[in-house]
This record gives structure tokens, sequence and C-alpha cells, in this order.
């Protein structure tokens, strides 16, 4: 995903995002067993990342794609969030 127009592809990323996270970890009854975990999804590879916290998550994917954004949720939670690579990007603002 090309990150020079951020705002407009943060819908398309979710969309996506979610998507896969379906796909790869609900429909394959993994979202049980990794509860409370956290995921993070590059939407152009479907690599997807796993870890107990969010910035541990975060850290593994932008240490292999450092310009990337992800798609990042808790597993078998509600709560989903498009996260711009913190730990990679961090001097850089973040455009809302």
């Amino acid at each position: 995903m090309d990150n020079t127009n951020n705002n407009q592809n943060i819908p398309n990323l979710v969309a996506r995002g979610e998507e896969i996270y379906k796909q790869e970890i609900v429909d394959k009854s993994k979202d049980k067993e990794l509860e409370g975990q956290y995921v993070a999804i590059e939407v152009e590879t479907k690599e997807i990342f796993i870890d107990s916290t969010k910035e541990n998550v975060l850290n593994k994917a932008s240490t292999k794609y450092p310009s990337k954004i992800f798609y990042v949720r808790r597993m078998g939670s509600l709560d989903s969030v498009s996260s711009r690579t913190y730990f990679a990007l961090r001097t850089e603002p973040i455009q809302i």
C-alpha cells in the first residue's frame, strides 16, 4: 500500500485487514486459542504477526516492513485499528 495518501487508504486497509483476519484466523478457528493476543496484518502480502502486546506485534511487523501501515486488532475482541508503523516512523507526525 502506498503511504503517500494514508488518510484515503485507511478505510480500504481496515476492510482488507478484517477480511484477511476472518479468512486466516476466524475461519480456521484460531481466534479462540489466541484470544487476547494481538495480530498485525500487512494487507498486501497477507503476512500475519502475532504477539501478546500491541507494541510487540507492531515492532515485529515494522521490523520486516518498516514503511508499511498495518491492520491491528486484539483477537477475540471487536476493537480493531489500523496502525502506522509507530516504531519505525516515530519521528514523522501521524496525519489523522
